[in-house]
């Protein structure tokens, strides 16, 4: 896609608006490449989100504003460089949780310096009746669907001139399709409630 179509957004979640838990990595050196080998090397991952809160807005809108106008054909890859300042702290979002919504432990073994980062378990939101039933979720063990299929902007993101932050969410490719049919009966339900 183009830069400016690739909304930046916070949220990585599910059709619902449910993110899914597990844990949160941040370091100076945390590139986009070291946060997707990390989701990688784990277990039970249905996505992960790697950005920081600060970018460089002139040289965002620099490459959009191009792209918009056609000055970019071919289309060159983007360097993330240009969009982050140099000395910027990263974080890595990596959500995994099995079936029964147990988020596993974290592995960095395959990290050569691991001191460098920092982690921290993100928690499992609370789930209401509703989507405990959408779940699966019965009075005994706990079936629970997480994914990452859409990402969004909180709403006051929107009355902003400038968003500070940027962020890139990722799915793994043999969710999409899944994705895709999760997408159209999420639409469907909205329409009957609404119709």
């Amino acid at each position: 896609p183009f830069l400016r179509e690739i909304n930046g957004g916070r949220n990585c979640e599910n059709p619902a608006g449910i993110r899914p838990p597990g844990w949160r990595l941040h370091g100076f050196d945390l590139d986009l490449e070291t946060c997707a080998r990390t989701a990688s090397a784990q277990e039970h991952v249905v996505g992960f989100k790697w950005g920081s809160e600060v970018y460089n807005y002139s040289a965002y809108m620099r490459i959009a504003q191009s792209e918009a106008h056609g000055q970019l054909k071919p289309r060159a890859p983007v360097q993330l460089a240009q969009l982050y300042p140099p000395d910027t702290e990263f974080k890595c979002e990596i959500f995994m949780v099995d079936k029964w919504g147990n988020i596993p432990k974290l592995k960095l073994d395959h990290l050569e310096n691991q001191t460098t980062f920092q982690s921290r378990r993100l928690v499992a939101p609370q789930l209401g009746a509703a989507t405990a039933f959408h779940h699966g979720i019965t009075n005994g063990a706990q079936k629970q669907e997480f994914h990452v299929c859409v990402q969004r902007r909180a709403l006051g993101k929107f009355v902003r001139k400038v968003v500070p932050e940027f962020w890139f969410c990722y799915l793994p490719k043999n969710q999409l399709a899944k994705c895709e049919n999760d997408m159209r009966d999420y639409t469907i339900q909205g329409i009957a409630v609404f119709v």
